[in-house]
């Protein structure tokens, strides 16, 4: 039972208390002195239940304010942990994306070096077998070959393939012995030191001496055409000497095509260091 309800109640009572006295004695007699403080208990009673209300809702007013500024600080703090988990939560994806993106670089380095290493194995296979094949293309060329011995009257080039359009490969000098290996129209399959070949068979002999007497007359014929190359190019360099002021003829080499052909060049080297080609 709260105050207003206290209030009413002893108004009432105090309101039958007064009738009673009222009709015992009379107006004059001391009961109205009790009817008068009774009246005025009742005056006060609203002013006290007033003063009651007001002070309940002052505390309910308290406690309300009080209850709005926990549950904001509650919420604040919720909001403070949810933004903590948040960061936490990104800190943690990033570095999950970090440990993909490196664990990603690590299988790339490791498949190109596999495709490098690959690469290289491949590589080396191929150069491998090339290498092979061209030492089984050369051991090709004589083995199983009986040679017969013979000896160059002039200088032959050693060509590649049996025919003048053959890569040049090496000089066999005029007068030295050879073992050739296979006959032909032409050309003959020889080798000379450790150089396989084609040669051109014109210039080929069994006779040693006759081989001999060949290289001494290539000789002579070379020292007789060096010396009147030599005086020619005296009495040209002489002209020249005047009219190009001083540039001469040092020296002039001789090279055979040695095909049977009879032509060649000659290499002439002036004494300001030029070269020139001269083809005969």
């Amino acid at each position: 039972m709260n105050l207003k309800k206290k209030a009413m109640f002893m108004l009432a009572v105090l309101a039958a208390g007064t009738m009673m006295m009222t009709g015992c004695t009379g107006n004059n007699g001391k009961p109205a002195e009790t009817t008068a403080a009774a009246t005025e208990a009742v005056t006060e009673a609203p002013e006290t239940t007033a003063a009651a209300e007001e002070t309940t809702a002052a505390a309910e007013t308290t406690a309300a304010a009080e209850t709005t500024a926990a549950a904001e600080e509650t919420t604040a703090a919720a909001a403070e942990t949810t933004a903590a988990a948040a960061e936490t939560t990104a800190a943690v994806e990033t570095t999950a994306a970090a440990e993909e993106t490196t664990a990603a670089a690590e299988v790339e380095e490791v498949t190109t070096a596999a495709a490098d290493a690959e690469e290289t194995t491949a590589a080396e296979g191929t150069e491998a077998a090339a290498a092979e094949s061209a030492a089984e293309s050369k051991a090709s060329l004589t083995e199983g070959k009986t040679a017969v011995k013979k000896y160059t009257t002039g200088n032959l080039i050693i060509r590649s393939t049996a025919s003048k359009d053959g890569e040049r490969l090496a000089i066999v000098p005029i007068g030295v012995e050879i073992d050739v290996y296979e006959e032909g129209n032409e050309y003959v399959l020889i080798k000379y030191e450790d150089q396989e070949g084609y040669v051109y068979e014109s210039y080929l002999t069994t006779d040693q001496e006759e081989a001999i007497q060949a290289s001494k007359e290539y000789d002579a014929e070379q020292a007789a055409k060096a010396a009147a190359e030599k005086n020619s190019s005296s009495k040209k360099s002489s002209k020249k000497k005047k009219k190009s002021g001083g540039k001469k003829e040092v020296s002039r080499q001789k090279y055979d095509d040695c095909d049977g052909s009879g032509h060649g060049y000659y290499e002439i080297t002036y004494s300001d260091g030029s070269k020139k080609i001269k083809k005969y």
